[in-house]
């Protein structure tokens, strides 16, 4: 856009100081034009392809939504770096029963209000002791130091696969459900 401006104010220019001959401003006009089609054509191919990209992460979402509404009695935890790429699409279509956990949302006064209201303090208590709660995040990532996290704060537990959501896309889902290790 902006180049688009400054092609026009170069028009303007050589017209208004009248630099040039006509055939010197036709040639100019030409250029402009020509560099004005190339760059709509290549921005053209860049939106259809960023469409394209939004389409995927909206389904994967979207998929993500449906599976936690179908079961709204339990409450999903969903790591807030698993959520970042779906930033645009979270707060518009967010199911009831999805919240954000770790990251900058560890200590936010909202987060904690919520889990005080299902009477738990944090996150990491409402992950061990809810019956009906579960981790979510993304394929492949590694919660190796969440169940370290949770071994040392409350106890002998492990974090047990649970389902794959959207296991046949690149990226993907997990649910995990802590199982307390009693001895």
């Amino acid at each position: 856009m902006e180049l688009m401006l400054l092609l026009g104010m170069g028009l303007w220019l050589i017209q208004a100081c009248k630099i040039g001959s006509k055939s010197i401003r036709w040639g100019f006009l030409v250029l402009c034009g020509l560099f004005i089609l190339a760059t709509g054509v290549y921005q053209w191919h860049s939106t259809i392809q960023r469409s394209s990209q939004q389409a995927h992460i909206q389904s994967e979402w979207t998929t993500l939504k449906w599976y936690c509404d179908e079961r709204e009695e339990h409450l999903y935890l969903v790591d807030v770096f698993s959520a970042v790429e779906y930033a645009d699409f979270l707060f518009v279509e967010d199911a009831s029963n999805i919240m954000l956990m770790g990251g900058w949302m560890s200590a936010s006064p909202l987060a904690n209000e919520r889990f005080e209201r299902v009477g738990y303090k944090d996150a990491a208590e409402c992950l061990y002791y809810g019956k009906q709660v579960s981790l979510i995040v993304e394929k492949d990532s590694d919660i190796t130091w969440l169940e370290e996290y949770l071994q040392n704060r409350f106890g002998e537990c492990s974090l047990v696969e649970v389902a794959k959501i959207n296991s046949r896309e690149p990226k993907g889902f997990v649910e995990y459900q802590v199982v307390q290790n009693k001895e």
